[in-house]
C-alpha cells in the first residue's frame, strides 16, 4: 500500500509553525528536497527519473513505459505529477 507523502518521517517532522512560516517557494522548495532527496523529480506511478516540466519546475510529467500486468503490452506512462503525490 502506497504511503501518503505528508506522513513520511521528514514531512511529519515539520511542525505547523514552520510551514506557516516559509513563503509558497520555500515550502515548495523544502517539500520537494523531503520528496526527493537526490533532487530529480521521479514518477510515482513507474519510478521513472525522467520527465518533462511542465509548470516552472513544480509540476512534471513523465516520459517512462508502463506494462499492463494483465496483457504484457507496454505503454507510456504521462502520468502528471507533483511534490506531493502519494509515495510507492
Amino acid at each position: 500500500m502506497a504511503q501518503q507523502f505528508f506522513f513520511s518521517p521528514l514531512a511529519a517532522s515539520l511542525t505547523t509553525e514552520e510551514v506557516w512560516s516559509l513563503t509558497e517557494d520555500e515550502a515548495h522548495a523544502k517539500f520537494k528536497a523531503i520528496r526527493w532527496p537526490d533532487g530529480i523529480p521521479t514518477c510515482p506511478a513507474c519510478g521513472c527519473k525522467e520527465s518533462w516540466t511542465l509548470f516552472e519546475d513544480r509540476k512534471w510529467k513523465c516520459r517512462g513505459m508502463v506494462s499492463d500486468p494483465e496483457t504484457g503490452v507496454e505503454s507510456h506512462c504521462y502520468l502528471q505529477y507533483i511534490a506531493r503525490h502519494t509515495l510507492p
